[in-house]
């Protein structure tokens, strides 16, 4: 925590959309353990991890804590089935009873995605504030390595 503090010290105005934020370390000591559990994994208490898979989605995994029905994250690459068997045997996952795209209800206001992972099925042509933390998941990697870069 003290090393995103000075970093704020350093650098302390921030762009979201049209308005600019100034941050400083006041702000950052304040949080503490129920706010993350509330606006990072949207719970009121902790629990244990559980995957979602939507039945007829092989793009997209939902991530949510057991104590909640609310996602806090969204892992979209190309087939989800077999990262599933490869990544998740230890996990319990799950099936939606909603057959809709996740991905696709980013942007809406009751959206409770807060961490998007993903391949390159969305770093092109692709535009959300939505989101509080993106993550590549092997860019750059192999024979057809490419560069990648976010401009935010």
């Amino acid at each position: 925590m003290n090393d995103l503090i000075d970093e704020l010290k350093d650098h302390p105005r921030y762009v979201f959309g049209h308005d600019e934020f100034i941050l400083n370390g006041g702000f950052i000591r304040a949080i503490n353990y129920d706010d993350i559990l509330r606006y990072v994994y949207n719970s009121d208490r902790h629990g244990k991890f559980e995957a979602v898979k939507i039945p007829k989605n092989e793009e997209e995994l939902a991530l949510k804590l057991k104590t909640t029905d609310r996602p806090f994250a969204l892992i979209k690459i190309g087939d989800i089935g077999r990262w599933i068997k490869e990544k998740l045997k230890n996990y319990e996952i799950s099936e939606s009873y909603d057959n809709q795209s996740i991905f696709n209800k980013l942007n809406e206001d009751g959206s409770s995605i807060n961490i998007l992972l993903g391949s390159r099925s969305f770093y092109e042509g692709w535009d959300s504030n939505r989101p509080n933390v993106m993550m590549f998941i092997n860019i750059g990697r192999g024979d057809s390595k490419k560069r990648a870069t976010i401009d935010r």
